[in-house]
């Protein structure tokens, strides 16, 4: 979810800023984000909801309200969540978001899905609601929970104890340890109550867990209560239930695909007529050339001057017209992101790609040639003074030491795209490194 708006907003700002070859102007938060995109796959992971049979923009019905009490090294949960006996889904509010932390501070409801993933529904400000898919929920949940994704998965790594303990606000539910065998990560239990006067269809839903682990199991013949968990840096325990008739309404919320979409069409305007001006410009530019090379001067210097000024406009067209191949591609590439709602494979594929090509390199190089022409041109009209002409001077050297030093680095991306031409993501990392040892430091300090 968040990766998804990173990879829109971060990576079309900074190509934009290393196209200009003024990586000054790319805040360090984002210089932070972009450097570090390839390690968050892990932390961020979204996933699409191909085989679910839910939408992000629809209302979900609940028919349980479950309170519970939850405990780790780093949340104490006290709240509830809403669960469907019909349709086997279960959501949480702010109320329970609010007692995950700040990084959970926009998250209005989430509900879990029965293939795994979570939708996610989140205000920004006072106005943008948007939904997304993830692949997990919160990141405190033991990954044994994560696993536990059916009732033969329960059978096989846990066995009943024969203890007794007594669940609830009021104590109304007698539950049997359950011991976790043959696993990792030290010991943890499980603890199942009767439930009288709720079965869920053995045909249908034989669990119906929420992200926290209380909820249902069909097991041994009958619907039983997961009413708590026991481990080592775990502690869940069922409070009560209450039958309830609550609608979570998801059509009032933007997709993550709308949302990009907006963003990368004001882009592309934004774009379109940052082009337009400069191409106008360049028009006008190349018909006083024309001009000049009609009426030849006699001033001194002048076929040098305008030889010059030929090269530049060539120079300028060559930039404007990289930096809108660079872009238009970099918003295709955000495109096929949104249009899977930030499906991981997709999502990888087009954050490497935006950002393992080599136009920020070879638009710096034209910069450099830019700027060297440019301080040439002022020594050779001359009329500078003593400490004009020594600035000029020492511009032009410093542009023509980094045409030599870009050159090099060019170089070593060609070499990095030929060894890693296989492996985008080796690539993408190798790419990061060059950027961030060799070109953002030679580009640090402006040549004037």
């Amino acid at each position: 979810m968040r990766l998804l708006l990173l990879f829109i907003t971060v990576i079309i700002r900074a190509s934009v800023s290393l196209a200009q070859a003024d990586p000054d102007s790319l805040s360090d938060a984002d210089r932070e984000r972009l450097f570090a995109l390839a390690d968050k796959w892990e932390m961020y992971g979204v996933d699409s909801a191909k085989k679910n049979p839910f939408q992000l923009r629809q209302t979900f019905n609940f028919n349980k309200k479950i309170y519970f009490t939850a405990k780790t090294s780093e949340v104490n949960i006290s709240s509830y969540f809403y669960l469907s006996t019909k349709t086997g889904l279960t959501g949480y509010d702010k109320d329970v978001a609010k007692q995950m932390g700040k990084a959970y501070s926009t998250l209005e409801f989430a509900i879990k899905m029965n293939d795994g993933n979570h939708f996610a529904y989140q205000l920004f400000g006072d106005k943008t609601k948007l939904a997304s898919v993830l692949k997990e929920g919160p990141g405190f949940i033991p990954q044994y929970l994560e696993d536990l994704r059916n009732t033969e998965h329960f059978k096989d790594y846990f066995e009943p104890t024969g203890d007794k303990v007594k669940i609830g606000d009021k104590e109304q539910h007698s539950a049997i340890r359950y011991q976790g065998v043959n696993m990792e990560g030290g010991h943890m239990n499980a603890l199942l109550a009767d439930n009288p006067g709720q079965e869920i269809n053995p045909d249908h839903q034989l669990m119906i867990l929420s992200v926290f682990g209380i909820g249902f199991i069909f097991l041994e013949g009958r619907t039983q209560l997961l009413a708590g968990w026991e481990s080592d840096g775990y502690v869940a325990r069922l409070v009560k239930i209450e039958d309830v008739h609550f609608t979570f309404d998801g059509t009032v919320y933007q997709t993550y695909q709308e949302k990009a979409d907006q963003k990368i069409s004001g882009f592309l305007t934004a774009m379109q007529k940052d082009s337009i001006r400069q191409n106008a410009a360049l028009e006008r530019r190349e018909t006083e050339l024309r001009r000049r090379r009609e009426n030849i001067s006699s001033a001194p210097n002048s076929e040098h001057l305008r030889q010059m000024d030929e090269e530049l406009l060539s120079i300028k067209k060559a930039i404007v017209r990289k930096k809108e191949e660079m872009q238009k591609g970099t918003a295709s590439k955000a495109s096929k992101v949104a249009e899977k709602e930030g499906d991981m494979t997709v999502l990888r594929e087009n954050v490497f790609a935006a950002t393992s090509g080599n136009q920020v390199f070879e638009i710096a190089q034209l910069e450099m040639k830019k700027v060297k022409i440019e301080n040439e041109k002022k020594l050779l009209k001359g009329g500078l003074s003593a400490e004009n002409a020594d600035k000029a001077r020492k511009a032009s050297a410093c542009a023509a030491q980094r045409i030599i030093t870009m050159d090099k680095i060019l170089e070593e991306a060609v070499f990095l795209d030929r060894k890693f031409r296989d492996d985008p993501k080796q690539l993408f990392h190798h790419k990061m490194n060059l950027y961030t040892t060799r070109f953002i430091p030679l580009m640090q300090t402006p040549c004037r």
